[in-house]
Formats: structure tokens, C-alpha cells, sequence
């Protein structure tokens, strides 16, 4: 049985009125952190009820998911309906799908001037509490499906954060350009980038000791593993993938 003594007096089954002045001003002063849920489903809340039960602090894609924001709404939206994200390898839990969007939306709407951390992230939210661009909601629609016919053909490999983010800031930056894209041979490319990528994930140092040499993929794989929420990181990144596969998006 745990104790109820407190500074040597044991205070088991008293109310509040019951407490010394000192004590009751103690318990006054002590601040409770809030977050209100908004459009949760029955299954949500019961799962973020279990794990606070359970002592599991919330992440900050949940947290964000509390702050009324259409923007937040559209986003959920998109991940619950769309083919990208019903027929990827991203997962569901814990709002992850929600948050590769907002990161992909972050970026590319205040364009990379910051870096992509949860401030912007939440910035996000706030600055649309009641609306947002339906332009954008086009575009996002537009973008997604190039990156889900990619994704099929490139064996379901968009499934980390910044490679999703990176093809979509990539996409964003074409989009309202781009007449044809060699979705194949896109796809094809992608899918030798990133095994390479994941090849020489844990010692890149090789691609610039042994040939055939590769320094854009060293310095995308860096800018990859080390901060790679930084806006100079993006940058690098963004550089690369450019190089990589603009050849196969005509303007």
C-alpha cells in the first residue's frame, strides 16, 4: 500500500477542505497540461486513453492532432482516403501518416525557410484554423498521384519520412509546370537511388574511396542520416534528387 504521508503527516482519506491552508495552496498552484482532441474517432481516443493509461507520452503528431485546424482536418482526410497512403508501407500508428503529410506540407508552403521541426510543423496547423488554400488541396491531390504510380512501380520503397517529403517538395516545386512524367523510368531510377541509399546507409564514406565514385549520393545519404530536418540539409537533398530526376518531368 503506497503511502499518503506528506512531510510526516499522513493526510489518507481527508477532502480538500480537510488539508492544511499551506497544502491546499501547494495543490492550487501546480499546472495541469491540457490537449483537447477535435473530429477524433471512437478508435483514436480509446487508443490515446490506453497509453495514457499506460503512462505513454503522447507524440507530437497526436499532440498536433488536438489543435482545430482545417488544414489538420484536410490532412487527415487525405491520408484516410488516398491511394498513396492506403497502398504504402508507411504506417498507420500513432498518426505517422499525418505526419509525413505535414512535414511534406510544411516544407513546401513556407518553402523551405526554416527548419522542419515540430515549431513549424504546429505552425502549420495554427496559421489554418478555418481554412486554407483549395488550391493547394489540388495540388496535394495532384502530387500524391504521381508519387502512388511511382510507388507501385518502385516496389513500395517511398516509405521513409525524408524520402516522402523530398519527392513531394521535389513534385510541389514542378507541379503546376509539369506536363508529362516519365512515371517508369522514374520509377526505375528511384528504385536504384534508394536501394544504393540503403546499401551504403551505415558506411557512405566508400562512395567516395571506392569506384565507381558517387559523391551525390554521399552527400544526400549525410544530409539524410545527420539533422536531417535542417534547412540546409533539405537544401543538399533537394539538389540532388534535382540532379537525379529531373530528366524524367517535362515542363
Amino acid at each position: 500500500q503506497q503511502s499518503a504521508e506528506i512531510q510526516g503527516r499522513d493526510f489518507r482519506g481527508k477532502t480538500f477542505s480537510q488539508l492544511p491552508p499551506a497544502l491546499q495552496r501547494l495543490i492550487e498552484q501546480f499546472k495541469l497540461v491540457v490537449a483537447v482532441l477535435e473530429e477524433a474517432t471512437s478508435d483514436e481516443k480509446r487508443a490515446i486513453f490506453a497509453r495514457l493509461q499506460m503512462g505513454v507520452v503522447l507524440t507530437p503528431p497526436e499532440l498536433r492532432n488536438a489543435i482545430a485546424s482545417a488544414l489538420g482536418s484536410f490532412i487527415n482526410t487525405v491520408v484516410e482516403t488516398h491511394d498513396f497512403f492506403l497502398h504504402s508501407q508507411i504506417s498507420k500508428e500513432r498518426f505517422k501518416r499525418q505526419d509525413f503529410l505535414a512535414h511534406a506540407l510544411a516544407l513546401s508552403i513556407y518553402n523551405n525557410a526554416g527548419d522542419l521541426k515540430a515549431p513549424l510543423i504546429t505552425k502549420l496547423y495554427e496559421d489554418h484554423p478555418t481554412h486554407y488554400d483549395k488550391a493547394v488541396a489540388r495540388r496535394v491531390a495532384e502530387i500524391l498521384e504521381w508519387l502512388h504510380m511511382i510507388n507501385q512501380r518502385a516496389s513500395g520503397l517511398i516509405a521513409t519520412k525524408w524520402g516522402f517529403v523530398d519527392l513531394f517538395w521535389l513534385l510541389w516545386n514542378k507541379n503546376a509546370n509539369i506536363k508529362t512524367l516519365d512515371v517508369d523510368a522514374f520509377a526505375a531510377s528511384f528504385q536504384s537511388f534508394e536501394e544504393a541509399r540503403r546499401c551504403h546507409n551505415a558506411k557512405p564514406e566508400v562512395l567516395l574511396t571506392k569506384r565507381p565514385l558517387n559523391r551525390p549520393l554521399y552527400a544526400y545519404i549525410q544530409a539524410f542520416n545527420t539533422s536531417g530536418s535542417l534547412k540546409e540539409r533539405i537544401a543538399i537533398r533537394h539538389s540532388v534528387l534535382g540532379k537525379q530526376f529531373n530528366k524524367f518531368i517535362r515542363t
